[in-house]
């Protein structure tokens, strides 16, 4: 038996961006089958607002309905797209991205929706600092250089 306090149960509401442009980052990429039957690349990206918010947001390339988007993530990225890719190399990719904010339904809340990945980013993500009078650099001496 599960038991529990049903008074410490708390409602939880998930944050949503308003409609625009925001800098992302593909955290996941997991293939998958889509209820039609169809191989998908399920993404779940998150997306940096301005006042410091990270909203998740999934997003659904299924094949070939919305191969589209692959399309767009592999020219943002400098991927090529020639027929296979490795999902997995979609992980950790930047990108701008353009959102748009879905109403609520009867089955599902109010949610973000990513209508197009505009253009890449660099590697740095959004919340790292590079300070160069931190970062020290190892003199390299060829006597003990591994290769």
């Amino acid at each position: 038996m599960f038991e529990f306090n049903p008074k410490e149960a708390k409602d939880k509401t998930f944050i949503c961006l308003p409609a625009g442009e925001y800098e992302a980052e593909i955290m996941t990429a997991e293939n998958k089958v889509s209820k039609a039957g169809n191989p998908m690349i399920e993404l779940q990206v998150n997306c940096y607002a301005t006042d410091g918010n990270t909203v998740r947001v999934f997003d659904y390339i299924v094949n070939p309905q919305s191969l589209w988007k692959l399309k767009s993530i592999c020219r943002c990225c400098g991927m090529e797209f020639d027929g296979i890719i490795d999902e997995q190399l979609l992980v950790g990719k930047r990108m701008t991205v353009k959102l748009k904010l879905c109403a609520a339904t009867d089955q599902f809340s109010e949610k973000n929706e990513v209508v197009a990945y505009l253009e890449g980013l660099s590697s740095t993500t959004p919340t790292q600092v590079s300070n160069s009078d931190t970062l020290k650099t190892a003199a390299v001496n060829g006597d003990n250089v591994p290769f």
